[in-house]
């Protein structure tokens, strides 16, 4: 059993990578968990008032590791409906997922510190 998978991980990990590739594609949290495996670090991020820490949520096996949390958390933020894909929208078009903006919507990330 274990050598059938082996044997599948690569071809599905290429799969996806050749997805992720295309121009518009849509990757959510890959990307936050692919730099946490790069660079050693842990990522956290917010959704609405919920912070999560990625490392522990997706990679529960790595959660022991000791890597640096990032200097910043990221927020995922939705894009409000008037600015499609205008190039003037500002940071009053960006909304945090709630009940009224749902992550499944979530298209923009920004960068937080700790402000106290």
């Amino acid at each position: 059993m274990q050598a059938a998978v082996a044997a599948t991980v690569p071809e599905t990990v290429t799969s996806w990578l050749r997805k992720v590739q295309k121009e518009g594609s849509y990757i959510c949290l890959s990307a936050f968990l692919l730099f946490a495996m790069r660079f050693q670090r842990r990522p956290y991020i917010w959704k609405g008032e919920n912070c999560n820490d990625l490392v522990h949520v997706f990679m529960p096996l790595a959660a022991g590791r000791r890597w640096r949390r990032c200097s910043v958390d990221g927020v995922a933020c939705v894009l409000g409906k008037g600015a499609g894909l205008s190039p003037d929208w500002t940071e009053q078009d960006l909304f945090p997922c709630t009940e009224e903006h749902h992550l499944h919507k979530v298209r923009h990330w920004v960068a937080a510190v700790n402000g106290g």
